[in-house]
């Protein structure tokens, strides 16, 4: 496999392309089902966009599992929008959150940095606000 693509070239130009947060307004239609970047994506700010995607599929999973005991199809529309449901509220408010967070590290005015570092101090000191929001960020 050793050199299947190729070499590595230096380059001085550089590339970048805009990070955009979206979100499908359906992850289920007919038999397809979005999960992870395919339904939201998010601004890696906090490394959330696996987190979201990995609660997506424990989440299908679960509901697929529990229609199958429930001896229903896995296509059954019932068991797909059980999925959606669980999963659309948690991914735009994690979604709300990091938008919040980049905008809110983004500016740089006297005033905001002051709010900023008061709060940020705050939740540091205040443990079990601290060990919650780990935990919503964990996704636990």
């Amino acid at each position: 496999m050793e050199g299947a693509f190729g070499g590595v070239e230096w380059s001085d130009t550089r590339y970048m392309f805009p990070l955009r947060q979206r979100h499908a307004k359906r992850y289920v239609e007919r038999n397809v089902v979005l999960v992870g970047d395919a339904a939201h994506t998010i601004h890696p700010l906090a490394g959330q966009g696996v987190n979201l995607g990995m609660l997506d599929v424990v989440a299908l999973a679960e509901e697929l599992e529990a229609g199958a005991a429930a001896r229903r199809f896995p296509e059954d529309p019932l068991i797909l929008s059980r999925y959606q449901r669980r999963r659309i509220g948690p991914n735009l408010a994690m979604m709300g959150m990091m938008e919040g967070f980049k905008r809110g590290f983004g500016e740089q005015s006297l005033a905001v940095r002051l709010l900023r570092n008061v709060g940020l101090s705050s939740v540091n000191r205040f443990g079990p606000l601290r060990k919650a929001l780990a935990r919503k960020a964990l996704g636990i």
